[in-house]
């Protein structure tokens, strides 16, 4: 599975031909469908899953709190997530 999903632990040479190895559904909010020629899993580091993770608890709690108190790469972040979000719910919508 690993070499058919091109993960990026291998060496170059066991991934075989650069090719799509995962697309999204919908698009982005700049129109455009997401893909990778590399497995994901391996790309996402700790903190980057980090993130994720608190934006995903912000989400479900209810509200980010205090913005200003937040370094502004996690605002970055969160808004980031936020706008791809929102897109992706209009897209599945029909909106």
């Amino acid at each position: 599975m690993e070499k058919r999903r091109r993960c990026g632990w291998l060496d170059k040479s066991e991934r075989g031909e650069e090719r799509v190895v995962w697309a999204s559904r919908e698009t982005g909010a700049g129109g455009e469908r997401v893909s990778t020629t590399q497995c994901p899993v391996s790309a996402i580091t700790g903190d980057s899953r980090a993130a994720l993770e608190a934006w995903l608890a912000t989400l479900r709690l209810g509200g980010a709190g205090e913005l200003e108190r937040l370094p502004a790469r996690r605002v970055d972040e969160w808004l980031t997530l936020t706008v791809e979000r929102e897109a992706a719910e209009k897209q599945r919508n029909g909106d």
